[in-house]
């Protein structure tokens, strides 16, 4: 009797949330899930625009111009959803890369307020496209929060956009470029020197 009474109780108390390198890695892994989910909605929208794109042409070629011009609007609003698509997954891989920072800085407090928000704010946008995707962005961003609520790292409210470059972000592409021209210079060397 005592232990029925102890679970119903239980059922009631609410439990303490994963710890937080856990919590981490789930979400990590959920948002990689989805992230391959976006990855083949974009694949079937590409070859659908490839398929419409076939019969605008077509239709072009027999004159029918009525026809054609249904093909070249679906076609545009199938590559507005394509770039939609695109930008969600750039959003979740930069969440994807915070909890991976914050994975192996864990003893160090790391600003994860603004990529939260970033993950609502894409679950928010994909809700009448991709529902069920939404749907787990939601659970991780309640998950991450929940976490973070209970080991009380605060951050800094700012936030940065995705498509915001930041002066920072600016030098290390500028690094990766020079690295990037100064490897296919060396190629181009060993090749010269190959062929002599």
């Amino acid at each position: 009797e005592w232990q029925a009474e102890g679970q119903h109780i239980k059922g009631f108390i609410r439990s303490r949330p994963p710890p937080f390198c856990e919590t981490v890695n789930n979400s990590i892994h959920t948002l990689k899930v989805q992230q391959g989910k976006l990855g083949l909605a974009s694949h079937r929208l590409k070859e659908r625009d490839r398929v419409l794109f076939q019969t605008c042409v077509s239709a072009l070629r027999n004159k029918n111009k009525d026809r054609a011009s249904i093909c070249a609007n679906e076609i545009t609003e199938v590559r507005k959803l394509i770039q939609f698509l695109y930008n969600v997954e750039l959003a979740i891989e930069r969440v994807v890369l915070r909890l991976e920072t914050i994975r192996e800085l864990s003893e160090i407090v790391v600003d994860l307020k603004p990529a939260l928000r970033l993950l609502q704010g894409v679950s928010q946008e994909l809700l009448s496209v991709l529902p069920d995707v939404s749907s787990e962005l939601c659970k991780v961003n309640d998950t991450i929060s929940e976490t973070l609520y209970s080991t009380k790292i605060t951050a800094d409210e700012s936030t940065i956009p995705v498509n915001f470059k930041t002066t920072g972000g600016q030098e290390i592409l500028s690094e990766v470029s020079r690295y990037l021209e100064q490897k296919v210079a060396e190629r181009s060397e060993e090749h010269t020197s190959e062929l002599q």
